[in-house]
């Protein structure tokens, strides 16, 4: 057995073990629209001579972590058949793949898991969750027409004006996946090629957008975004007045969006559940990177454990400097708040608070320079639209 990239010839086995792990039909279209996203992505195999036992990919990509774009590697797509599990293959996989990302200069690494038990043994940690509303025809907003501003239909190819809109929302998020043309094509596929629709403000300005399809009476919102105040409302407009072609509307809304709470009748279903997981591959590379809120003079101490990368482990001395942080090896300090590098991932991307961190126990130090750690780590909410 060896653990290699994936050869030209093996796609096809690379395909079958996709479907049979994940349970979907492999019919012409699926087949043609997987190979075109293989060519974005890296495998990795675990193999016996040309024969496929276990596979990972590795989808290279960049996130947005307080408004600093970071190199991130997605792993997707890991599926061992059954007569080959229980046999360390994914450990290795996994392994492999953490290698490479450090060579590759990666900072972070996200992935969806069938199990977050499995791949907190690896160092990933939750740091998203997605949120579902449900509301009923008769939850609707009030309906008026489009009074400020403009809705004009767009499709895929205009996934430029999309992208800047996106864009600028994206930023304020950590996680959120800085996208190009063949990532908009991908999660325009995703949604069947459902409907897109692009908000233009009074001044002509592009500042929201919706993606979204309607069945059977019911109005799925798979995407929107809103700049600002306004257009949030008119968004909310335009997805009333379909009030008479459905019985129900399903949003997948950003984390942080207020619309439940600005509702006529608040009182939705509303369903929230753990989303992806994080991990730091470069302790050092993602302190350097970081946007901290440290003030001329101030510093930080902390002191990182990773079990399974070796590279992480130690104290950092992290204080401001042009262009990236200033980071350094230090010995041992009395100063130094100690976590794991999964709470890390957790803290730093928001999705834990430094406090909540102390007091449970996942980091440990004095409440003073946890204080201060707080200050220094960004206020932007965890969140993350797409899916991989």
């Amino acid at each position: 057995m060896e653990i290699r990239p994936l050869r030209e010839s093996e796609i096809e086995q690379s395909l079958e073990l996709n479907a049979f792990a994940f349970q979907y039909e492999l019919n012409d279209k699926v087949r043609e629209k997987h190979k075109q996203l293989m060519k974005n992505v890296h495998t990795w195999v675990a193999a016996d001579k040309d024969t496929l036992l276990a596979k990972l990919h590795l989808l290279p990509s960049e996130v947005f972590v307080g408004g600093e774009k970071m190199k991130m590697g997605g792993v997707t797509w890991v599926a061992t058949w059954p007569e080959a599990r229980r046999h360390g293959l994914i450990r290795e996989l996994i392994d492999v793949s953490l290698e490479e990302m450090n060579k590759q200069e990666y900072t972070l690494s996200f992935l969806y898991p069938f199990s977050i038990g499995f791949y907190r043994k690896f160092g990933w940690e939750l740091f998203a969750d997605t949120i579902s509303w449900k509301l009923t025809n008769a939850q609707l907003p009030k309906k008026s027409g489009i009074m400020r501003g403009s809705f004009a239909r767009a499709c895929i190819d205009d996934w430029h004006v999309l992208n800047a809109v996106y864009q600028e929302a994206a930023s304020s998020y950590n996680g959120m996946v800085v996208r190009d043309e063949w990532w908009w094509r991908h999660v325009h596929r995703k949604t069947n090629n459902a409907q897109i629709v692009i908000y233009q403000n009074e001044q002509g300005r592009e500042t929201g957008y919706l993606i979204y399809s309607v069945a059977s009476r019911k109005m799925t919102v798979h995407e929107y975004i809103a700049l600002d105040e306004i257009t949030r409302e008119e968004i909310w407009k335009f997805i009333a007045n379909h009030d008479s072609m459905i019985d129900e509307l399903e949003v997948k809304p950003p984390v942080d969006d207020p619309s439940r709470f600005l509702l006529p009748d608040p009182k939705i279903e509303e369903s929230r559940k753990s989303y992806f997981m994080a991990r730091i591959v470069n302790v050092q590379r993602f302190f350097e990177q970081y946007p901290f809120s440290l003030e001329e003079g101030q510093s930080i101490v902390l002191t990182i454990y990773d079990d399974q990368c070796s590279w992480n482990c130690g104290t950092f001395h992290i204080s401001a400097g042009k262009g990236q942080n200033n980071v350094e090896f230090i010995q041992n300090s009395k100063r130094a708040l100690t976590m794991d590098v999964k709470t890390a991932a957790a803290v730093f991307l928001g999705y834990l608070s430094a406090e909540q961190a102390q007091r449970t126990g996942q980091i440990t130090g004095e409440a003073e320079e946890a204080e201060v750690f707080q200050q220094a780590v960004t206020s932007s909410a965890p969140f993350i639209y797409d899916f991989f």
